[in-house]
């Protein structure tokens, strides 16, 4: 009999044009055997030839096929057709649909069950069909049906992990506004705990923690540091007779005029009640000394008025130089207290210097 069409596909004509020339349309089975196995057959490894009886028995398997079948070695002559063909292919086949002229695509089975697909030319013979053409590039449907299916589980996956790390980066960006929040509050309890609430002022737990690390730095550097005892003249009698507020407002003011005689690194402290410090790091007693008069004239211009009455605030000031000698911390302070009363006793308004250490006694 004579064949209408060839294998018409793109995979066909690819492999016929390496060989140099296409197969024709409309030739004799016989003549159209002949050419694709001489011209594909031992040239391509996607060229397949499968002959079956009309009984359903295979009869000859070409071995690039048995290959792809994953049989290489075995007789597929012993395996029957429902093993390596699907069942609407064998339908197809057996049930005189074969007659029909024209290429067509097979679905056949390899030996683990997975599905791979064929584009054949079924040629009717006398007791049997022979299938001639290429192995397609395309999965079947199954396989196209499964890779769909993790396409869209991908898609999905990544959609997924597009959320969560949106939402990651959000819980971050949280994260680190919270961070920031606890850090400012931190600094809040930290100036709080440092800090007189009514002067600004820094309290004595600060004196107390870094006058020996001011006395320590400037034994290594070899620099005096003089600390100012600031004691507030009368300030009962203020108020006594102005009132506690008017109090609170004098002791503002005092601590003011402190910050504007002082340097970055000196410590202004409130002691409490009335009495003040300042501790000036590097600084000798002659310089002490004129920085106490400076404050204290500063403090002078602080006045307190109510209902029409004035009155002028004065302070009393000791001043102690430590140079770097055995001097005891506390002895030091007890140097410019002393000082400080001096200056009250001595009339108030005025600054003392304090007498110098005495020397330790020979042991």
């Amino acid at each position: 009999m004579r064949a209408e069409e060839v294998l018409e596909d793109g995979a066909s004509n690819r492999a016929a044009g390496r060989l140099g020339a296409s197969i024709p349309v409309a030739v004799d089975a016989s003549e159209l055997r002949s050419r694709c196995i001489e011209r594909l057959c031992e040239s391509s490894e996607e060229f397949i030839e499968l002959v079956v009886s009309c009984t359903g028995d295979i009869t000859h398997v070409s071995p690039s096929l048995a290959r792809r079948l994953g049989r290489q070695g075995a007789s597929l002559t012993d395996v029957g057709l429902s093993e390596v063909l699907s069942a609407e292919a064998r339908a197809w086949l057996l049930g005189g649909h074969a007659a029909t002229p024209g290429p067509r695509v097979l679905h056949f089975i390899d030996s683990l069950g997975h599905p791979f697909s064929a584009r054949v030319l079924v040629l009717v013979e006398p007791g049997r069909f022979r299938a001639l053409g290429l192995l397609t590039a395309a999965c079947d449907v199954n396989e196209q049906r499964q890779l769909y299916s993790l396409n869209n589980e991908l898609a999905v996956s990544s959609r997924e992990l597009s959320r969560q790390r949106r939402q990651l980066e959000t819980l971050v960006a949280q994260t680190r506004a919270r961070e920031l929040e606890l850090l400012e509050a931190y600094q809040t309890i930290e100036r709080i705990a440092r800090t007189d609430p009514l002067t600004g002022l820094f309290n004595r737990r600060v004196l107390d923690e870094e006058l020996p690390k001011v006395l320590e730095r400037a034994s290594l550097a070899r620099r005096p540091v003089s600390v100012l005892v600031i004691d507030l003249d009368h300030f009962k009698q203020i108020n006594d007779r102005f009132g506690h507020d008017a109090g609170d407002q004098v002791l503002a003011e005092v601590a003011a005029v402190m910050r504007r005689n002082t340097r970055e690194n000196d410590l202004a402290v409130r002691l409490g009640g009335e009495e003040l410090m300042l501790v000036l790091s590097g600084v000798g007693c002659d310089r002490a000394l004129a920085l106490a008069n400076d404050l204290r004239r500063g403090i002078g211009n602080v006045s307190v008025s109510v209902s029409a009455v004035d009155s002028r605030v004065t302070a009393s000031i000791g001043v102690a130089t430590w140079t770097g000698t055995e001097e005891p911390l506390p002895v030091l302070l007890a140097r410019a207290d002393a000082a400080m009363y001096r200056a009250k006793v001595e009339g108030r308004d005025r600054c003392v210097v304090a007498e110098p250490p005495r020397p330790a006694p020979c042991s």
